[in-house]
C-alpha cells in the first residue's frame, strides 16, 4: 500500500472567517493527526486573520505537525506568508495559480507562458523571503482541456527546478474520473515526482480518485475534518487514516470535535 501524508485543510476555507476555529481548537486537531501538513488560513484576507494565523502558527510550533499559510500568486501575500512562516521552524506556506483554460481567462488573462513565468517570479520572490518549502497548487486541474497533461507536465519541471518543493493537483470542481487522473499522473509514475492530491466529492468518485492518485505516486491527499472544507465536498480526514492506516491520536481528535462543536 502507498505511503501518504496529509494536508488538512480544515480551517483554510470553511472556518478562517469565523476566528472560532482559534489555536486551542487548531492544537487539538494537530495532536490529532501528527506528521500532517495543517493549512491554517489566508493571511492576507484581514489583519485580524493574519494574527489568527501567526498565534496558531506559534501556539503549534512544538508538535509534530508543519503549518502552512496560503495566498494568491502576488507579492503582497507572499510577504505575508513569509512574514508568518520565519516565525517557527515547522512551517511552509504554498499559492494558487488557475489551470485551466478557463481558470486562467477568468482570473489572470494571461497566456500559458505568461503564467509559467509570473509563477517563477513569484517563486523567485518567495526565496528572497525565506527558506520555508513553498509548494504551488493548480486549481481546476482535472478539465479536459486539449494538453493539459503536458502543460502539467511542463510546469511542474520548471517549478520543482525552481526549488518548489510539490505542486498540488486541485480537482476544484470534483469531476476527476480514475481515467481522468491516470491520463494525468502517468507521467509521473515511478518517477518519485512530488504531487499532491487536493480531491473533491462532487461526483462521489472521490475514493477510487484518491487510490488512482497515490498508485500513480501522488504523496500527499487533501482532507478536511469532517468533510468541513471548500463547499463541504472534501473528504472526512479519518477516512485516510483507516484506508492507509495513518497516525491518528483518537482522544486529541474528540478534544477537538468537543471544542468545535462549542
Amino acid at each position: 500500500m502507498p505511503s501518504i501524508g496529509i494536508m488538512e485543510d480544515f480551517r483554510r476555507d470553511s472556518l478562517c472567517m469565523t476566528f472560532l476555529a482559534d489555536e486551542t481548537v487548531m492544537s487539538h486537531l494537530a495532536a490529532a493527526f501528527p506528521r500532517s501538513i495543517l493549512n491554517i488560513g489566508y493571511p492576507a484576507i484581514c489583519s485580524r486573520e493574519e494574527e489568527m494565523c501567526k498565534k496558531i502558527t506559534d501556539t503549534l510550533s512544538g508538535l509534530e505537525v508543519e503549518t502552512a499559510t496560503v495566498g494568491h500568486a502576488i507579492s503582497a501575500h507572499i510577504e505575508k506568508m513569509a512574514n508568518i512562516a520565519n516565525r517557527q521552524v515547522n512551517t511552509s506556506a504554498n499559492f494558487w495559480i488557475p489551470f485551466s483554460n478557463y481558470m486562467i481567462r477568468q482570473t489572470v488573462k494571461k497566456s500559458i507562458e505568461e503564467l509559467l513565468t509570473h509563477t517563477k517570479d513569484m517563486v523567485d520572490y518567495w526565496k528572497t523571503l525565506s527558506d520555508r518549502p513553498l509548494d504551488v497548487a493548480f486549481v481546476d486541474a482535472t478539465t479536459r482541456d486539449e494538453n493539459l497533461a503536458q502543460r502539467l507536465g511542463v510546469f511542474y519541471n520548471e517549478l520543482k527546478e525552481k526549488g518548489v518543493r510539490s505542486v498540488i493537483i486541485c480537482d476544484t470542481k470534483g469531476i476527476a474520473t480514475p481515467r481522468r487522473l491516470t491520463d494525468l499522473l502517468i507521467q509521473f509514475q515511478g518517477t518519485g515526482a512530488d504531487i499532491e492530491y487536493h480531491p473533491h466529492n462532487d461526483n462521489g468518485l472521490v475514493l477510487s480518485n484518491i487510490e488512482t492518485a497515490t498508485l500513480l505516486g501522488a504523496k500527499r491527499i487533501g482532507t478536511a475534518a469532517f468533510g468541513f472544507g471548500e463547499r463541504g465536498t472534501m473528504i472526512d480526514t479519518r477516512k485516510l487514516v483507516k484506508k492507509y492506516n495513518l497516525q491518528y491520536n483518537l482522544d486529541s481528535f474528540r478534544y477537538f470535535e468537543q471544542q468545535y462543536h462549542k
